[in-house]
């Protein structure tokens, strides 16, 4: 069994490398990216052409916003709930998601910030938009899924112990 300090701290330096690689990956333009990066938006931009047809290839870069940063949101939020005070399920879970939240956009701003300073990028304020929805959807799945698991967990228990 972890300690309880192990979980959390395992969580959030889950957190500083996704957010190590966004900033990686926010350093230069997508033509410049390592191969691998350049597959993962070809095979994204291929898919949005499929659905979209041609004219929606320039949303490719949105869709890659959202869901990098979806998955942001996720681990943020799986780290706040894991280094959250005891207290209510609700409160736990309002608070995590609150936190999360002001987590993500800040990082997204931050990120929008030294793409305005990095050559052939710019910051956007969609791109925040984007950047913020996606993380909150994440965080939002996150904190839902884990308060079922906890209500799943107590079922039975009297309410005291939740």
């Amino acid at each position: 069994m972890l300690r309880n300090w192990a979980l959390p701290a395992a969580l959030w330096a889950l957190v500083a490398v996704y957010a190590a690689g966004i900033f990686y990956l926010s350093s230069a333009p997508i033509q410049e990216q390592p191969p691998e990066a350049r597959g993962i938006h070809d095979a994204v931009n291929e898919t949005v052409t499929t659905v979209g047809g041609e004219g929606a290839a320039r949303h490719t870069p949105d869709v890659e916003h959202f869901f990098l940063y979806l998955g942001f949101g996720l681990s943020v939020a799986a780290a706040s709930a894991a280094s959250a005070p005891r207290g209510s399920r609700w409160a736990r879970g309002r608070a995590t998601l609150a936190l999360s939240i002001v987590i993500i956009f800040l990082y997204a701003a931050s990120d929008e910030l030294h793409q305005s300073l990095v050559p052939a990028r710019e910051a956007s304020v969609w791109d925040l938009l984007l950047d913020t929805l996606g993380g909150g959807i994440g965080a939002c799945a996150m904190v839902l899924t884990i308060e079922a698991q906890r209500r799943r967990n107590n079922q039975g228990r009297s309410p005291e112990a939740n």
